[in-house]
């Protein structure tokens, strides 16, 4: 075995979304005595001809990142395949994108994780194999719990840094991804910027009305894929001058979550997850959804349209409970270690190693992997240099 080989190989795409579960779930599995190699979509691919996993976790359909096209070619047949994909509160148009790709092999051979009852009716749709199709829960649900038991140390920490003790906190997760990306000549993609850059502006007047009639400091965070600048030209100097609007990416979601005193949103998951789980959590949108974007959870949660509506909002409070009957990470932990008893430890043949090793895309992963560690990022793209982490290793105490 090579420095970095492992039974289990989990395949991150955002590392402020999915890594802290994982790493979670590897801990538990080395009380098993089963080693976990952790590593980020981007930057990670190098490792894997080097490695032997007998499972392998990855997120989404018709994958065509490098990291799980290496993976498939080197160990297809000998390792168990699981797709456990992270935006599973789809709607419409959400599941034409996720689906558009999807492939025989996902279908039929890999095995699925779902949250709920409707992404295993779109799974049932789209031809999947349920056999294979196992529930697990929401994660995110499940995390906040688990984080809020022992968060009174970091919050004490985030309520220092931010100067933040005493003030009334709202925090809005932002997603406005179809602003900043995708001018391409295509109808729906160009409607799709258009109506989100009107919700843009929607939420421009909203922070702007906050800062000037209420009394909140607004933890503003981005979308994993947007950047800083895209904001600043969006909202102008006005905003990100007034002391009582943090534009960060520092710490999770969760953690701001279980911080602030409310949650908005214009289109994030987070606002669903943070209502679903107790918080005073609303989405902010004006004029309604279009068409292929309506999904019941949608509806699960209240919606304001301004500063207005948001002051009636902070009048009522979320009487939801939570109570985390599914425990994702013990559901997750059984499939895992039912599937790496059905494999047994096998050895890819040195000369497809080489030839993972030497594919060009394996090498610009291994370079982009050294300007992070070694240069601060340089050169890298914005939207993907916040996901850079190290392979993380997990194993047994004992070894």
């Amino acid at each position: 075995m090579t420095k970095y080989d492992c039974d289990v190989l989990f395949i991150v795409e955002h590392r402020s979304r999915e890594l802290e579960t994982y790493k979670k779930i590897a801990f538990l599995l080395a009380e098993e005595g089963l080693v976990s190699l952790i590593i980020q979509k981007f930057y990670g691919s190098y490792i894997i001809p080097f490695i032997s996993p007998r499972v392998i976790i990855s997120n989404g359909y018709g994958e065509k990142v490098l990291s799980s096209i290496i993976a498939k070619k080197l160990f297809i047949g000998n390792a168990t395949f699981i797709i456990h994909h992270w935006e599973q509160l789809i709607n419409a148009n959400s599941e034409k994108l996720i689906f558009k790709n999807v492939n025989d092999f996902e279908q039929n051979s890999c095995v699925t994780l779902y949250w709920n009852e409707e992404f295993r009716n779109v799974l049932e749709r789209k031809n999947f194999n349920l056999q294979n199709s196992y529930f697990v829960g929401n994660p995110n649900l499940s995390l906040l719990d688990d984080m809020n038991s022992n968060f009174s140390n970091l919050k004490d920490e985030m309520l220092n840094k931010y100067e933040l003790k005493n003030k009334k906190v709202l925090f809005f997760p932002a997603n406005f991804f179809w602003v900043f990306f995708h001018h391409r000549e295509n109808t729906v993609h160009q409607f799709l910027h258009k109506w989100f850059k009107e919700q843009l502006s929607v939420t421009k007047q909203f922070i702007i009305d906050v800062l000037e009639k209420g009394d909140y400091v607004i933890i503003f965070r981005p979308h994993p894929y947007e950047v800083e600048k895209y904001y600043k030209d969006a909202f102008g100097m006005k905003i990100f001058s007034d002391k009582n609007f943090i534009y960060t990416d520092e710490y999770t979601v969760k953690e701001w979550t279980l911080l602030s005193n409310y949650v908005v949103s214009n289109f994030s998951t987070s606002a669903y997850d943070a209502f679903k789980y107790g918080k005073n959590a609303c989405f902010l949108n004006e004029g309604g959804y279009l068409d292929f974007y309506n999904a019941e959870w949608l509806f699960e949660v209240p919606t304001i349209s301004n500063y207005k509506d948001f002051e009636k909002f902070t009048k009522s409070e979320n009487k939801i409970v939570f109570n985390d009957n599914n425990d994702y990470k013990k559901l997750f932990f059984n499939v895992l270690m039912n599937m790496n008893k059905q494999k047994t430890y096998y050895k890819v043949p040195f000369f497809k190693r080489i030839k993972a090793m030497l594919n060009k895309d394996v090498l610009k992963n291994f370079i982009r992997s050294v300007l992070c560690k070694y240069f601060k990022c340089y050169k890298i793209n914005d939207t993907i240099k916040p996901d850079y982490f190290e392979p993380i290793i997990i194993q047994p105490t004992n070894k």
